[in-house]
């Protein structure tokens, strides 16, 4: 504890390819309205697809006003809940920090360093209903002059991402997100781009059982963090569900069906993915559990040119047992 915070550091280093090099360092401080973190932080659009961009900066976040049922336990996340903790009636995060981003250029690998800033506000309107609203902005250029102008990779970025979240009743929650960026390509910069994700989320929470089920669109134009060729151009929708079916046996599975060529140009060639998984967990007596997983994943493109269609079976075994004093061992196997 510092100063009435709790503190967390960490200071990693890494041996790449014989080069022992530093990786990322962060100290965090936290009290339950406030959050400070300095030096290697992060911001994200979840439940947006995975993106997330990495920086080395200062990240506040301030939280207030509990509501009347304030009794319940302080970080108890909601997945359709717009808040972290549902004790907090409204929180504002400020984010502001250097990146560097690598990113596919005509001539290679593109290095681009940056600034970046973002603002956002979370507010529980009410007990049904939660807003949340996001702007970030970044700049950003290649480190060697030369490579600049050689890539599709953002010179700027505006990022505006709104986020609503609708209690339908006590375990079903109703979500939708959208953002848009509007950004000049590093090789055209006289040219101004703008594209949209969206993505709506129905989600039912009850005592044994939890099911997720979304449909997300992503524009083939779309650009905000990262390497747009890694994020955009993509549509598809995804349910995951888990039940417990005895009070020790749980089960999960998902489903996820999803492509790219978003726009349907009869040109390019589309990939048509399906993935699906099973998984369950079974504890043993005494302090010992066992899981079981199979995984199943076909590609199947079409079009100009397209590649033959691949599909790949897994199936994994875990099992954890209780060794010396505390600690305990895990087992795994996979077979791919």
């Amino acid at each position: 504890r510092t100063f009435g915070f709790e503190t967390a550091a960490e200071s990693v280093r890494k041996d790449e390819v014989g080069v022992f090099q530093h990786d990322y360092s962060y100290i965090n401080l936290r009290k339950p309205d406030l959050f400070i973190g300095l030096l290697d932080q992060r911001v994200e659009f979840a439940p947006l697809r995975a993106q997330f961009e990495g920086f080395n900066g200062v990240q506040v976040k301030k939280a207030w006003g509990a509501p009347e049922e304030a009794g319940l336990p302080s970080d108890v996340p909601r997945y359709g809940s717009v808040l972290s903790s549902i004790n907090e009636r409204a929180a504002t995060t400020l984010s502001w920090g250097l990146t560097e981003q690598a990113a596919s250029g005509r001539s290679g690998r593109v290095t681009y360093l940056g600034h970046l800033s973002e603002a956002r506000h979370e507010w529980r309107a009410t007990d049904w209903l939660r807003l949340k609203g996001a702007l970030l902005y970044r700049e950003n250029e290649a480190d060697i002059s030369a490579f600049s102008g050689t890539s599709f990779f953002p010179r700027n970025a505006l990022v505006s991402l709104g986020d609503v979240g609708v209690d339908l009743a006590k375990d079903v929650v109703l979500s939708g997100q959208v953002a848009r960026s509007a950004y000049e390509p590093d090789s055209d910069p006289d040219t101004s781009v703008a594209d949209w994700n969206w993505r709506t989320g129905l989600d039912v929470d009850t005592e044994r059982s939890r099911l997720r089920a979304a449909y997300e669109f992503v524009g083939k134009d779309y650009a905000s963090l990262g390497d747009p060729a890694t994020y955009q151009d993509f549509k598809g929708a995804s349910l995951f569900g888990t039940t417990r079916l005895t009070d020790r046996w749980l089960v999960s599975s998902s489903f996820r069906r999803f492509r790219d060529n978003v726009d349907d140009n009869p040109e390019d060639t589309q990939t048509q993915n399906q993935a699906l998984s099973l998984s369950t967990g079974f504890p043993l007596a005494p302090a010992h559990s066992v899981g079981l997983r199979v995984s199943h994943l076909v590609a199947n493109p079409s079009g100009p040119q397209a590649g033959s269609s691949s599909r790949s079976l897994s199936y994994g075994v875990d099992y954890s047992l209780p060794v010396l004093l505390k600690s305990r061992a895990l087992a795994s196997y996979e077979l791919v």
